[in-house]
């Protein structure tokens, strides 16, 4: 293989069956994989943290009201002012 840069417009398909073709991935290693998945999702979901600030804002204003579309759209037209540095 050569430097990541040599893949950045490959095709995606073709890279994905190259990969695919030359992984070593014996049933046990799939098996192993999908348990560490299982236990990373579990643990994940055991944890009860409190929601932050943001996530409480997003909630309260998603983009599903009229105001979260607003305030995404202010976001989005700051967003396109031009400033010194860019």
């Amino acid at each position: 293989m050569g430097k990541l840069a040599d893949y950045l417009y490959a095709d995606e398909a073709t890279m994905v069956n190259h990969l695919l073709a030359n992984i070593d991935w014996s049933p046990q290693r799939g098996a192993a994989i999908s348990a560490q998945a299982v236990t990373l999702v579990e643990d994940l979901r055991a944890q009860k943290r409190k929601m932050g600030e943001l996530e409480v804002f997003m909630q309260q204003y998603s983009l599903s009201t009229r105001e979260g579309l607003a305030l995404m759209s202010l976001a989005e037209a700051l967003l396109r002012i031009p400033d010194k540095q860019t």
